[in-house]
This record gives C-alpha cells, sequence and structure tokens, in this order.
C-alpha cells in the first residue's frame, strides 16, 4: 500500500466518522423523551433585536394594574410535545429537542423552533422564564409588552410603520371597503389601533388597521376589537403570509447576530 493510499484512506475513514457523529448528533435533536417535560420555545430576531419566546399561559397581573389596562402577566407553559412538533410540521418549519445542556449551547448558536426540557430550563433560563407583561393583540396572540418601548410610548405611528400597514391593507379601508382614486386620496386612510393605545395596545403592525376618515370618526366607541380580529380578515390573511417569511428571515438575522458576536469576542482574544 503507497503513503498516497493510505493518507486517502485515511481522510475518507475521517470523513466516515464525521458524517457518523453528525448523523447521531441529528437524531439526538429529534428525541422526545417520555421522562421529560417540555417548554416549546422560538428564538429568532427582528427590528429590535433577538427575541425568546415561549408558549405561555396567564399568570396575573403586573402589580397596580387591573384586566381593564390591558396588560397581564405570562409565563412558560409545558407542552405536549407530539402536538407541538405536528403543529410546527404543518407551518414547514424546523425545530430541534433539547433534552441536555450541550444540546442547548448549540440551540443557542442556530435559533429557531425548540422543545427545551423544563429542567434545562429551569437552570440556565431563569431568567426568561419568570412571568413577564405582555399584551393580546387578537389572533396573532401575545406580544411581550415593553413600557420603555417605542411601539409603547409613541401613538402615532411612524410614516415607515404608516405606509408598511396602508400597503399591507391594499389602500382600502377594511371597514367600507372605499380605495380612493385619487393619489390625493390617500391622505383621507387612516391608521387605527384595534386594541386601544390607552389599553396597552401597541403601535405596531399587527395592532394598526387602515380605516378612511369616515369610518374612523365614526367609530364609536373606538375600542372594537372583535371588528377586525377574526381568523379570515385580510389583514391578518397577510400577517400570516408575512410571518411565514419573516420566521426563516428571522432565524438567518439571529444567526448572523451570534456569528458577529463570536467574530467580536475572538479579536478580542
Amino acid at each position: 500500500m503507497t503513503p498516497n493510499h493510505t493518507a486517502e484512506q485515511a481522510t475518507a475513514e475521517g470523513a466516515d466518522e464525521r458524517a457518523a457523529r453528525l448523523g447521531a448528533l441529528a437524531r439526538s435533536l429529534k428525541v422526545i423523551r417520555s421522562d421529560k417535560s417540555y417548554l416549546a420555545v422560538t428564538l429568532t430576531s427582528d427590528r429590535d433585536g433577538w427575541d425568546f419566546s415561549f408558549h405561555s399561559s396567564f399568570a396575573g397581573f403586573p402589580d397596580g394594574k387591573g384586566a381593564d389596562h390591558g396588560v397581564e402577566l405570562r409565563e412558560p407553559s409545558l407542552v405536549y410535545p407530539e402536538r407541538m412538533t405536528r403543529i410546527w410540521d404543518t407551518l414547514g418549519q424546523s425545530w430541534i429537542v433539547v433534552n441536555e445542556d450541550a444540546q442547548l449551547v448549540l440551540y443557542l448558536r442556530i435559533g429557531g423552533h425548540a422543545l427545551v426540557a423544563e429542567d434545562v430550563a429551569q437552570r440556565h433560563l431563569a431568567e426568561f422564564i419568570k412571568p413577564q407583561a405582555y399584551v393580546n393583540v387578537g389572533p396573532m396572540g401575545f406580544r411581550r409588552y415593553d413600557p420603555e418601548s417605542r411601539e409603547a410610548q409613541q401613538r402615532r405611528p411612524r410614516p415607515r410603520l404608516r405606509k408598511r400597514v396602508l400597503a399591507r391593507d391594499a389602500y382600502i379601508c377594511q371597514m367600507c371597503d372605499n380605495a380612493p382614486v385619487h393619489e390625493d386620496g390617500l391622505s383621507q386612510l387612516q391608521t387605527h389601533h384595534i386594541k386601544p393605545f390607552g389599553k396597552g395596545g401597541p403601535t405596531a403592525d399587527d395592532n394598526l388597521i387602515t380605516l378612511c376618515r369616515g369610518c374612523h370618526e365614526g367609530l364609536d366607541p373606538h375600542d372594537q376589537p372583535w371588528r377586525f380580529w377574526y381568523s379570515d380578515a385580510p389583514m391578518f390573511r397577510a400577517l400570516d403570509e408575512l410571518d411565514a417569511e419573516a420566521h426563516d428571515k428571522g432565524i438567518e438575522a439571529y444567526r448572523r447576530l451570534v456569528a458577529k458576536a463570536i467574530n467580536s469576542l475572538d479579536r478580542r482574544e
């Protein structure tokens, strides 16, 4: 056997060994254990930075606030793992299972959906699984509520946000289906907070809807979310499509953030 042949054989054997290890790792990340309880976690990034979200349940109200304020406390709740993964599969979104600490390290590198074992979360994610403030934004679920954020502080939407909402709704009033014919008619269209701003409703895509001036001024009381919160509403069909695309982009953005942070640490060393 020649030296070159020996080297090629060693290289091939090394590649086979790496492939076998990767295959074993991939299989381990799909194992749902009967002796474990799980939290459903999604880790992505958006315009405001990275976002850790959990399947959650009601845990009370913030101090000094009641149901009329519109904000509630929620905490991560245990899920039926097979049911949760079936939902993700139906949506065409990938997922992994985190049963051990080492798998959590990998998950924090790649983001996306994961079933995280409750004991692992309690050891390493205690800061994130404590009750936090959320606001209900209808069929889109719950949004984390930060009283210091721009969407909680600023009632009037920024021009870019306003244009995005109008475009999403095809420049049509979502009550009377009026579509301005002339370009200057766009000034007759306004954005309306479905959940009132004064009750915790954020100034954000999933809580804004397009109304013409007449319908907006005639909406009395303004707090009528049932007019717009139905699953087949045009805005929610559009948001569903955007969410499917945003999920993949959010994972990509999160991985870029992680890579940037690692490169920064490497340069310091």
